[in-house]
């Protein structure tokens, strides 16, 4: 098969709104229409991992939004699935692009990353949301897992206020620290923060990390030519990243941060996916402002574009 010219990658809420009232025979039409569309352009389609977990962690018994996320995880398993004997083409989280940027090796929850690929084809080979019931301890644990990594955030967001001399407990207090500290955090303004130490030590963290993922001992530095390459090519997704640990930090509460920011975060990875070179020309599909917004600020204009866009892109 010829190398395609690009490719697309979606978000959860673009899948959401693309099955939003649809039924079984309306979601495999729509699946048939969007390959169809994207092969004439020559433009293939990537899952990613984070927007079935996303999905998938909804499916649980009592949540309301349980027949909506089936629907949208059964259009991204049919739309992204292969005709073929080729491999499904997977997007997977920021772990295990930094681990093979750095060490060209897959990050320690790699398998698990499959796992949740497995058990979307599981629920939704066909239409039969009673399977939700079938595999529900196996959803219980995704969605419970979802909680981890988001604890994951909580501690990065930990790790650069403590770089700024401030802890995660001048936010939990009363109003008046509160305040305080959120003036002492903005008065760094982000376009100062690149040639300052704060962007720098998030993209540290995350170097760190990424060693730490894969070797047991204290982690060899990597070349500084690796580092700036590293830092040219995900600008856009760290300078995300830094901003929204920034306003998880500006939050008084963990949860009050959380609350409209989960999306947004989903997309910081998917945001690392389209700039990683292993999918040259990655086009992220999402109607996310902060991300639309970052990425023609950081150089990316014509790889990140709205809903709207796409469908004019394949209707043309």
């Amino acid at each position: 098969m010829n190398k395609p010219k690009g490719y697309f990658l979606l978000d959860t809420n673009i899948y959401r709104i693309l099955s939003y009232g649809l039924n079984e025979t309306d979601i495999l039409a729509k699946a048939k229409e969007l390959r169809g569309k994207e092969d004439k352009f020559e433009h293939q389609r990537i899952c990613s991992v984070i927007v079935a977990l996303e999905l998938i962690s909804h499916l649980t018994a009592n949540d309301p939004a349980r027949q909506h996320c089936y629907k949208a995880l059964f259009l991204l398993n049919h739309h992204t699935q292969t005709l073929s004997n080729e491999h499904r083409l997977i997007a997977y989280p920021l772990e295990n692009v930094l681990t093979t940027f750095f060490l060209g090796k897959n990050c320690k929850q790699f398998q698990s990353y499959n796992e949740v690929i497995r058990l979307m084809e599981l629920l939704t080979e066909q239409y039969d949301i009673s399977l939700c019931d079938t595999y529900i301890t196996w959803i219980d644990e995704i969605a419970s897992g979802k909680k981890s990594f988001r604890q994951g955030i909580q501690k990065q967001a930990e790790n650069l206020l403590k770089e700024r001399g401030l802890s995660w407990d001048s936010f939990t207090a009363p109003v008046l620290r509160v305040n305080k500290a959120i003036k002492k955090i903005n008065q760094l303004r982000l376009a100062e923060y690149k040639q300052g130490d704060s962007f720098y030590k998030l993209a540290t963290i995350l170097i760190n990390e990424a060693y730490s993922n894969i070797c047991r001992l204290w982690p060899p530095r990597p070349d500084k030519a690796k580092v700036q390459e590293y830092l040219d090519i995900f600008q856009a997704p760290l300078q995300l990243y830094h901003l929204l640990l920034r306003k998880i930090g500006e939050a008084p509460t963990m949860e009050n941060a959380a609350s409209d920011k989960w999306n947004t975060i989903n997309d910081m990875h998917l945001l690392f996916n389209a700039c990683d070179k292993v999918f040259t020309n990655t086009i992220l599909v999402t109607n996310d402002e902060l991300v639309l917004e970052c990425g023609v600020t950081y150089g990316l204009t014509g790889r990140v574009g709205r809903l709207s866009d796409y469908e004019q892109f394949l209707n043309q």
